[in-house]
Parts: C-alpha cells; sequence; structure tokens
C-alpha cells in the first residue's frame, strides 16, 4: 500500500508514539520519586514509631513500672493517631490520647512519657515534662537534635534509627540502659 503525502512515514510514527510514551514514563517516575523523597523527610511511620520509641521505654532504667504509661498529645484526629496507639499498644505500654488543652493535668496525673507530633511540641510542654520527669517523645528528630525532646524515630537511608537527646534525658530525669544507647544516634 503506497504511502499518502498526507500522512507522516510509518516510522516517524513509532517515533512520535515512543516520544509520548517515554515522557508520560518520565513523568510516572518523577511522581513516584517525589511521593518516595516527600515520606522519607517525613520520617518513618507513625507504626514504626510507636513500636520502636514503646521498645525503647523498657530500657528506661527510670521508669519503674512494668509497663509505661504513654500520653500522645495531639490535635490531630484519632484516626490519624491510631496506628501509633496500636503500635504502642502492640509493644507493651499503656497509652491514653489527650488534646494539648488538658495535656498538663493529664500528665501530672498519669503518664510517664509523651509522645507529641511535629510542630504540636510547645514550650509548655517541654518545661512541663522537665518538671514532672515525663519523658518526652516527639514525631520529629529536629526535635531531638534541637533538645526540645528527648526521643524520636528518624530514617538514616532505608533504616529506621532511633535518636536520643542525652542533655534532654538528664534534665526530665530519666536514664537509659547502655545497651539502648549502643543502638541509638546520640546527640545533645
Amino acid at each position: 500500500m503506497p504511502i499518502r503525502a498526507s500522512q507522516p512515514p510509518l516510522t516517524a510514527q513509532i517515533a512520535e508514539s515512543l516520544v509520548a510514551r517515554r515522557s508520560v514514563l518520565l513523568i510516572a517516575v518523577g511522581v513516584v520519586a517525589a511521593t518516595y523523597t516527600d515520606s522519607a523527610a517525613a520520617g518513618a511511620s507513625r507504626e514504626l514509631q510507636g513500636a520502636i520509641l514503646g521498645k525503647a521505654l523498657s530500657y528506661a532504667q527510670s521508669l519503674k513500672a512494668e509497663k509505661a504509661n504513654v500520653l500522645v498529645v495531639s490535635r490531630e484526629s484519632v484516626a490519624s493517631v491510631q496506628p501509633l496507639v496500636d503500635a504502642f499498644n502492640t509493644v507493651g505500654t499503656n497509652v491514653k490520647l489527650s488534646g494539648p488543652e488538658s495535656v498538663d493535668a493529664e500528665l501530672a496525673l498519669w503518664a510517664d512519657a509523651a509522645y507529641i507530633p511535629p510542630g504540636q511540641l510547645t514550650a509548655s510542654i517541654r518545661e512541663f515534662c522537665i518538671t514532672q520527669k515525663v519523658l518526652s517523645m516527639s514525631g520529629s528528630v529536629e526535635d531531638v537534635e534541637a533538645g526540645r525532646a528527648a526521643m524520636a524515630v528518624g530514617v538514616n537511608g532505608d533504616k529506621p534509627q532511633l535518636v536520643v537527646n542525652l542533655s534532654r534525658v538528664t534534665a526530665e530525669g530519666h536514664k537509659f540502659s547502655a545497651r539502648l544507647l549502643q543502638l541509638a544516634r546520640l546527640v545533645g
């Protein structure tokens, strides 16, 4: 069958199709890479944070109870923090949820430790953790590196990493076994 002058040659059509497919593939790869980068930058998942932080509490020589009491302080919905709560429960801690408005009373009466999501760790909560000897745990490694919280779980490459601020741990009246500290990245 002869090629009409108005039609591009078949090889040109194939080339255009391949260029279009390549562009779509590159866009898709870019979206996946951006999504992966955003989630890695955000740190470890809440499930992983709860499991690792909850287990780390069993190495706190300053906690006397067999099961630590952890208060999760959050303005977020219960559904959004439920994976974290479930993970804390799985490793054998007692967990309660609280909004920031009732944190002082809750911490004073019950908690050994408090988990505060990124962006919600206020100066008053930080000071309260020191005066009441409540171990502060954050969803943000930056909070730990800056001395605003005692512990957090981050990501180093593709592996979770416990980060501990020794100065903050001491200020809050706690001590961890050397066994745990050997596994953590220590700051402060």
